[in-house]
């Protein structure tokens, strides 16, 4: 349909150049594309429905099974790792990733209630003598803590449905996944959400976390000028301090696990195009720190690690997932 030589006539028709106009609309949503499908599967089996844009210009999809948002970050490079942290975050360079989906938020209870009532799951600290809390004298084993009492036997979770769960297992993070079709990021499909393509020191650029009393995360209960709450928030509880993809608590709140195992060597072998990680190792990564640290575990590029089995108050997860190719 060739309309600008028709209206360079004078011929001008009203209903073609409505007809017109929504063919262009329909092109420019592009739905032949990942962000204009109302529906788009992943490789996990999650069918997921398209929401919209988030203020940061990224798509949103809703994942049915348990009602998560999650966010599409473009394929694309990204800076990985610093020249400026730890050693095991060394070489600080530019790395590939294909684009990926991965959750907005980190996993609630209200969620986590949904998979244990379908599926009648029983997490490790249920099955295996309880989950890690911290004691004046510091953290230790605690057989009556597990999810529905993060912090012993006297805790609950009663009005906290938005709360991240806790006292959760690398294992557990992956029943979770497998049941709502999707799995754990990658460490560096993590880092590439939380920090955005520019080597951000924080989600919300290289600004410390507190500035003129105002808190952007929730973190450091103990070590720090920030005097804390003692224990995780609902989740989204900093709307003001995403990261540059829309991820709200990427900093602080409660440590995430991650798919990969844990080298301390790896980041300077790791290869520039999608790293998997190590085959194997001892711990499984956890990233973003949690409200019992201080700013420095909170930086987007500081490496943690745990042993897949170790569930603690400080412990959550947040999924993600690939597109079917060709979506």
């Amino acid at each position: 349909m060739d309309m600008i030589p028709y209206i360079k006539s004078g011929r001008f028709d009203m209903r073609k150049w409505f007809v017109f106009v929504i063919v262009l609309f329909l092109i420019a949503c592009g739905c032949c594309k990942i962000g204009g499908k109302k529906e788009v599967l992943t490789k996990e089996g999650a069918k997921l429905v398209y929401i919209g844009k988030n203020a940061q210009g990224y798509n949103e999809y809703e994942n049915p099974k348990d009602g998560a948002v999650l966010i599409y970050i473009p394929p694309g490079e990204f800076i990985m790792g610093s020249d400026r942290g730890d050693r095991d975050e060394a070489p600080q360079k530019l790395v590939y990733l294909d684009g990926f989906f991965i959750y907005k938020y980190e996993v609630t209870n209200e969620q986590f209630e949904k998979f244990v009532s379908e599926t009648g799951y029983k997490t490790e600290a249920e099955r295996n003598g309880g989950g890690w809390r911290l004691f004046k004298e510091g953290w230790e084993r605690d057989s009556s803590a597990d999810w529905r009492h993060p912090f012993g036997e006297k805790s609950g979770i009663e009005g906290q449905a938005k709360f991240p769960v806790v006292q959760i297992s690398w294992n557990d993070a992956v029943e979770y996944c497998k049941w709502a079709g999707v799995r754990l990021p990658t460490e560096a499909e993590w880092e590439k959400s939380a920090r955005g393509t520019h080597g951000r020191m924080y989600p919300w650029g290289n600004s410390p976390p507190v500035e003129s009393g105002v808190e952007k995360c929730n973190y450091n209960v103990f070590m720090d000028i920030n005097p804390g709450v003692g224990g995780p928030m609902p989740v989204g509880s900093f709307p003001e301090y995403p990261s540059p993809y829309g991820c709200m608590d990427v900093a602080g709140n409660v440590w995430e696990w991650c798919s990969d195992w844990y080298d301390k060597r790896y980041y300077a072998v790791a290869p520039l195009v999608n790293p998997q990680g190590p085959d194997s190792g001892i711990w499984k990564v956890v990233r973003g720190g949690s409200w019992f640290d201080n700013h420095w575990f909170i930086r987007t590029s500081f490496r943690h690690r745990f042993e897949p089995y170790k569930r603690l108050s400080v412990l959550g997860f947040r999924p993600a997932a690939s597109p079917v190719e060709g979506e």
